[in-house]
């Protein structure tokens, strides 16, 4: 997964180094940290060690856009990557620690007004790497940027035993609101269900629905901002049903984008890929299967 995920950041990146010199490039660098608390209360099974565990860790999210031919024509290309590191809790001393993320590319294009595009991606999804397709689309208004996103992506194990191939697709849109030039405020709404094989001919699948807020603080005359985020998932599974909590804080470095706005609705913000990586994080099911 490193290897295609550097592959794909270095091809992106040598498909935009011709327009550097004379296009507005812009990137985001976000240094942050994650912990997800996972509630499984409501599960069908007895289970003396699955009431609760977590998630929580260092993550790394990078994205670079520029103008797909220099300074003239609508089209837009940008190349974005996330490294979460993991330690998973599971209450009684048993602490495994992953690695999860994904490098995507994307092709849009874009107006003053709204932005449709698509992407290709590899999500890591704890050690076996995923192939994904979207679309995704934003419209922009005066204090208000709203987008949403739709994706599909599919493991294929060379495993010849049971429970190694299956799929997922998710939907998600988001508003954002800026108050000014230093404060904005998200919600953001989204859908997501994966198919997989237990017992080596039964099929399964979970059903996560998440909501979520988020706030962004830009600190005046720089190019940092401070990023808080909550979100809030329910998921309903064959094998089992639980809910997870996710906290984020992050701080971020804006490069070529003088506001969150102007980031927002001229720089390196397609989200399609970034918000399939998080339902990833968020699907249990995948500790049944790999």
């Amino acid at each position: 997964m490193k290897k295609l995920a550097v592959a794909a950041l270095l091809a992106a990146l040598a498909t935009l180094a011709p327009n550097i010199a004379s296009a507005k490039v812009s990137g985001v660098l976000a240094i942050g940290y994650e912990n997800t608390q996972f509630d499984n209360n409501n599960n069908r099974f007895e289970c003396l060690y699955c009431i609760e565990n977590s998630e929580d860790g260092p993550n790394l999210t990078a994205a670079i856009a520029a103008p797909l031919l220099g300074d003239s024509g609508p089209w837009m290309i940008q190349a974005d990557g996330r490294l979460q590191s993991e330690t998973e809790d599971y209450g009684f001393g048993y602490h495994p620690h992953e690695n999860v993320g994904h490098a995507a590319a994307h092709i849009a294009y874009r107006t003053d007004t709204f932005a449709v595009g698509a992407f290709y991606g590899i999500q890591n999804d704890h050690g076996s790497d995923v192939q994904q397709v979207g679309v995704e689309g934003q419209m922009y208004f005066s204090n208000v940027t709203l987008q949403a996103s739709a994706a599909y992506g599919k493991h294929d194990s060379t495993c010849s035993g049971c429970r190694d191939d299956y799929d997922a697709w998710d939907v998600q849109g988001s508003a954002t609101y800026y108050f000014n030039n230093s404060w904005s405020a998200s919600v953001n709404v989204g859908y997501a269900q994966f198919n997989y094989t237990i017992c080596c001919t039964a099929s399964a699948n979970t059903d996560i629905t998440t909501v979520g807020l988020s706030a962004e603080y830009r600190i005046p005359n720089t190019n940092y901002s401070i990023r808080g985020a909550y979100t809030h998932g329910e998921a309903s599974d064959t094998i089992q049903d639980y809910s997870s909590n996710t906290y984020q804080v992050s701080f971020v470095i804006d490069l070529g984008s003088d506001s969150a706005r102007d980031r927002d609705q001229h720089g390196a913000s397609l989200q399609g890929a970034e918000a399939f990586d998080q339902h990833w994080r968020l699907w249990e099911a995948s500790y049944f299967i790999d």
